[in-house]
């Protein structure tokens, strides 16, 4: 007698991104769809641009591996759960640019380390002991409606409520704490919603959750039906907030009802926002954010700053013994780095948010602070001391190329010899025909003053 036997082979099922963010550029999905001829390219120059991974829980990986398009060779530093490994180069197929003894990781950042345009990641794959199925997030496109946001819009937009990035959110505009206010998904067909996760406050810090409001009731109305009141913790990090069945829809509105008190300002923040069905969570995608990088690349295409974004733009020479490095990208974010090193210690400040272009010569800052101090001293605590604050206000750029000689001598007095009096550990600031040509800027705000070029 012949018997068969039916043998089942269990496939692990994909795991979902809870995040797949580009610092800049369009098409990070193309990382994880297994071909080699589709990637990500950042926006301008590709130094310091990268892509945060992130899981929603932690995830056992023993490897990273990173294929370069076209089989380019890419430089690049991997960042685990915020820790960096070293620098490697990828050249051509997959190469494990992250191993790991079996850790659980949330999330890995890749920072592209080329200088100039045009460097492309192809695919991004995570191991165990074998293949890690991942895949992006499920999304849902919708158009979104606030009834009010506050000024100036670039910097507290209601896309950033839907962008997967947990230090921008929309912001009402109105005066208190936004009782009232709404926010107003329409989707493209019918969808039905079982609840929603929300990422309450202003998700940037501590600092900016404690100082501004957050939601503590909220309305929600599925197509113009009776409102369903829920319930909000206020604490940071994720909340799900479930309906009581659910309900089939092609839009809903959330209402702010009652709201927690800011310590310093009335403004109600929320920082993300997902909905769910019945297999899971789905991001909403919304072309605002998009439509704004635009509109403001064309508002540059005539004015001095142009050269100013989507590049990075280093410290003429160390100003009171720091080094800076900056980026201003065309999608309304930034990042500074302020760096010390000496034989007392270290200083390490990264300083990072939203900006906005007020005029042809001065851009306005809205973001926080992140700064650590470690000491030489043996005594010391080997941690360091850890800092995060809020930090902005309008930043005064100018060309020197625009300046005549004597003015900018004046200005390089204000600074050495003013109230500042700051130094300049090298001489090649004093030669503004030379920084003219390079194409170098004078920076001048509370939250940065330096002399930067490309």
């Amino acid at each position: 007698m012949l018997e068969l036997f039916a043998v089942v082979v269990l496939s692990q099922a994909p795991i979902t991104l809870q995040a797949l963010v580009p610092t800049s550029g369009a098409n990070a999905e193309a990382l994880l769809d297994g071909k080699s001829d589709t990637g990500w390219t950042p926006e301008g120059d590709a130094e310091g641009e990268g892509v945060l991974f992130r899981f929603e829980a932690g995830v056992t990986l023993k490897k990273v591996l990173v294929e370069s398009c076209s089989g380019k060779r890419t430089a690049l530093t991997p960042f685990v759960n915020g820790g960096e490994f070293g620098a490697v180069t990828v050249q051509g197929k997959k190469t494990p640019v992250v191993t790991l003894g079996s850790s659980k990781v949330r999330s890995v950042f890749l920072r592209l380390d080329e200088i100039g345009a045009g460097a492309c990641l192809a695919e991004v794959s995570f191991e165990t002991d074998k293949a890690l199925p991942v895949r992006a997030p499920r999304s849902l496109p919708a158009t979104a409606k606030a009834s009010s946001v506050l000024a100036p819009a670039d910097a507290y937009h209601p896309g950033y409520l839907f962008d997967g990035r947990l230090d921008f959110g929309w912001v009402e505009g109105v005066k208190g704490p936004g009782l009232g206010e709404s926010m107003t998904l329409t989707f493209a067909a019918p969808v039905s919603l079982t609840g929603l996760e929300l990422w309450n406050g202003y998700q940037r810090s501590e600092d900016h959750f404690k100082k501004n409001a957050r939601v503590k009731k909220l309305a929600v109305t599925v197509d113009g039906a009776e409102p369903l009141e829920l319930s909000v913790k206020d604490a940071q990090g994720s909340q799900k907030l479930l309906f009581p069945k659910a309900a089939t829809t092609r839009s809903l509105t959330l209402t702010i009802k009652e709201a927690f008190p800011g310590t310093k300002y009335d403004d109600l923040v929320l920082s993300e926002l997902r909905v769910w069905d019945a297999e899971g969570p789905r991001t909403i995608v919304t072309t605002d954010l998009a439509e704004r990088a635009a509109a403001l690349k064309a508002e540059l295409a005539a004015a001095p700053l142009k050269t100013f974004v989507d590049k990075t733009l280093r410290s003429a020479c160390k100003v009171e013994g720091y080094e800076l490095e900056a980026k201003f990208r065309t999608n309304h974010s930034f990042v500074v780095y302020r760096t010390a090193d000496d034989e007392t210690g270290a200083v390490k400040e990264v300083l990072d948010g939203t900006w906005i272009l007020k005029d042809d010569k001065t851009v306005e800052l809205f973001g926080r602070s992140h700064k650590n101090v470690s000491s030489n001293d043996p005594y010391a605590s080997a941690a360091g001391k850890e800092a995060t604050f809020i930090i902005g206000g309008p930043l005064k750029v100018t060309r020197v190329s625009d300046l005549k000689k004597a003015d900018y001598e004046a200005l390089l007095a204000k600074f050495t010899q003013g109230p500042l009096k700051w130094s300049f550990d090298c001489a090649e600031v004093k030669d503004s025909d030379a920084l003219a040509k390079a194409g170098a800027f004078v920076v001048e705000g509370r939250a940065v003053t330096a002399i930067l070029r490309p």
